[in-house]
């Protein structure tokens, strides 16, 4: 699991959390935020693929319903892909 799902996910369980908690003292707009927040936790997990359309959806569904998710959202726009190294025969150094 990458480090933007990861963070992807634990955010959307405080935000879930915030918003069920929310809903109490607010109403409607605490369950909007627990809404999004399941949203949130549920994308990285299935849009493994397009880190950057994910990250481009986490940021849009961060300014309409969690701020939280914005943070994975830039973190999935800028992943890399490290390259997949692959094993290179060590040379003898006494030939």
């Amino acid at each position: 699991m990458e480090s933007y799902q990861s963070i992807g996910i634990i955010m959307g369980v405080v935000g879930l959390i915030l918003g069920l908690v929310g809903s109490i003292a607010i109403g409607s707009l605490g369950l909007w935020v627990a809404l999004v927040s399941f949203i949130g936790i549920v994308l990285p997990l299935v849009n493994t693929k397009h880190h950057k359309n994910l990250g481009i959806i986490l940021m849009v569904l961060g300014i309409l319903g969690n701020l939280l998710l914005i943070i994975p959202g830039a973190m999935a726009y800028r992943y890399k892909q490290e390259p997949k190294s692959e094993t290179k025969p060590q040379l003898d150094s006494d030939k």
